[in-house]
């Protein structure tokens, strides 16, 4: 195709514009610049456009006119005084004959722009040929003031070799891994441990593509910071139809009980730590350390977002050496930004204090926490409170320990069915676990040997429910229970089966606590509850079973419900042969 052909299909393509939005709030952060009408210039879909641009050898000439065509609709329609643009630029235009940096700063600055409102999404969809070439574009944009998303994260050709070369700041989770994530553990696994990298360098995470209200949820519970997808809004090409804020996703986070708890602690521990930007000279800096007993300031960029922390242990050998603070007097930190700003993790101020431990733990160098509003600097928490912290939970989890088992006691039983019960989304599996004839046995070989019973059923439960989507407790006495999210990878048969094999594992196992001769003839001699002399087989237990289907039920049930049921399938179950009920609720 003609270079003027291509300059005419790039007049008759358009932009629409996707709002990406702050998970906790529904402030839009950002609008993805999304290209339509390409099938009115004659191609089968976006990816045909620029694989044709690509084949034709122009595709950075036609990039560039349309980054100017998406800059000047998005300023036309002031979306830049509120939120940044993501564009999408096809990392092949390196390989083009014509390629030169510099352009976009060029256009900016024609149209009177802040270089901060754009954000370039590089896709690792394409393979890169050269991540030295690669790694010294990147730092140029960031350098330039331009800001990296990485998108499509998780199915491309370079994953996480092009995350650490990178260093971006953001990172999108690709849509196959939010796709119905609330019911498949494995891609909650996968979403989890991308999240606490990327919190790790401080980028910020956006979970692409989410279109129900459960995937919502629990990319908010696993902790994304964004959201966007056709649940918050579909593209809009006309841009007086684009919001703010989006206050439906703003009411889903204020209703969500799951991450309510410990949210006094950010207020009770947060810190006012001064701020300083990247164009503050170091003969600032130094005099901010000699005035004032500042161990380390937070460094910001020119939209106040964190970019990492400067110690004074780092300068000290400056700050006190006549020759050293001659030398860099005159630069400003950003020159010598890889030779003294730490990386911190940050955390938003909603973030619930389990996930901040949790970025702390990723990165403690930087000694504490940065906290965000909005993604701009709020303030931090040090090493020494969430120590703390940690010292005050570890004496509450005690207390909520059964004391002989350590497993979850009674009240963590009660929070874990209330939660599963308040989402009231996806299937739970509830079973409760009570020994048989224990009164019997406790009475013949003592408490002391009741108790190695007791223990011996906790160890097989941790050894059977280890995976992460199951929840054990000890209700208390000869009581447990185990609580299991149903999922695509782990459905009712597989849990339903450990459920099985748990009972099994109980009587065999427990042969061994008895003499021989009462192993031999199967039961012992004892007095039951009301007293009457009897025989009774040895030690087994019963297991009732209730699979809820939220879905179905749509809240139409609640957690004394399910206890009144779940007590009924007890006393059937300690009847039935293999002392086993499986039954559900839908």
């Amino acid at each position: 195709m003609s270079i003027e052909k291509w300059f005419q299909a790039a007049k008759v393509v358009d932009y629409a514009f996707q709002p990406i939005v702050n998970i906790s709030t529904g402030k839009v952060v950002a609008y993805e610049a999304l290209l339509r009408h390409w099938d009115k210039a004659g191609f089968e879909s976006i990816d045909h456009f620029f694989n044709a641009a690509y084949e034709d050898q122009v595709l950075h000439r036609i990039d560039l006119i349309l980054r100017e065509k998406a800059l000047r609709k998005f300023t036309r329609a002031e979306l830049h005084e509120h939120a940044r643009l993501f564009y999408n630029i096809d990392s092949r235009i390196i390989e083009m004959y014509d390629y030169r940096s510099g352009e976009t700063a060029r256009i900016m600055e024609e149209l009177g722009l802040s270089k901060n409102i754009i954000t370039f999404e590089i896709s690792e969809k394409y393979e890169f040929k050269s991540f030295v070439e690669i790694k010294s574009i990147f730092n140029l944009y960031q350098q330039q003031g331009f800001q990296i998303s990485l998108d499509d994260f998780g199915i491309g050709f370079s994953g996480l070799k092009l995350l650490y070369h990178s260093e971006p700041e953001y990172i999108k989770i690709d849509r196959f891994f939010i796709t119905d994530v609330f019911k498949d553990t494995k891609k909650r696994l996968f979403v989890t441990n991308i999240i606490n990298i990327a919190h790790s360098i401080g980028a910020i995470v956006i979970a692409e593509g989410v279109e129900t209200k459960e995937e919502f949820y629990m990319c908010k519970e696993i902790g994304c910071d964004c959201v966007q997808g056709f649940y918050v809004a579909h593209p809009e090409t006309q841009t007086d139809k684009l919001k703010k804020q989006y206050e439906s996703i703003k009411e889903l986070a204020k209703n969500d009980k799951r991450t309510k708890g410990d949210k006094g602690v950010l207020k009770k521990y947060l810190k006012q730590v001064e701020s300083i930007r990247l164009d503050t000279k170091m003969e600032e800096i130094f005099e901010i350390f000699k005035s004032s007993n500042y161990s380390h300031v937070v460094v910001v960029d020119d939209l106040n977002r964190a970019v990492g922390i400067l110690q004074e242990k780092n300068l000290r050998k400056y700050i006190y050496n006549p020759y050293g603070n001659s030398l860099l007097a005159n630069k400003k930190i950003g020159e010598k930004l890889g030779d003294f700003v730490t990386e911190c993790s940050s955390v938003e101020i909603n973030t619930d204090i389990a996930k901040i431990i949790k970025a702390f733990s990723f990165n403690n160098k930087a000694g504490g926490v940065i906290v965000t509003k909005n993604f701009e600097y709020h303030g931090f928490i040090d090493a020494k409170n969430i120590l703390e912290y940690l010292s005050q939970k570890d004496i509450v989890d005690a207390r909520n320990q059964n004391p002989l088992s350590k497993l979850p006691g009674n009240k963590n039983v009660e929070e874990f069915m209330l939660a599963r019960v308040e989402e009231h989304t996806g299937q739970v599996l509830f079973t409760y676990f009570d020994f048989n004839d224990f009164k019997p046995y406790n009475d013949t070989y003592g408490f002391r040997n009741g108790d190695r019973v007791i223990l011996l059923f906790a160890d097989i439960l941790r050894r059977r429910f280890k995976k992460s989507n199951y929840f054990i407790g000890h209700i208390g006495g000869d009581d447990f229970f185990m609580g299991c999210v149903l999922g695509d990878d782990h459905g009712f048969e597989t849990a339903a089966a450990d459920v099985a094999i748990t009972v099994e594992r109980f009587e065999k196992d427990v042969e061994s606590f008895y003499e021989t001769k009462d192993k031999e003839r199967g039961y012992i001699e004892a007095k039951d509850r009301i007293g009457r002399s009897g025989r009774f087989p040895l030690l087994s237990v019963s297991a009732a079973s209730l699979t809820v289907d939220f879905d179905r039920l749509k809240g139409k049930i609640d957690e004394d419900d399910i206890a009144t049921l779940m007590t009924s399938l007890k006393k059937c179950a300690k009847k039935a042969p293999d002392h086993m009920i499986f039954s559900s609720w839908c």
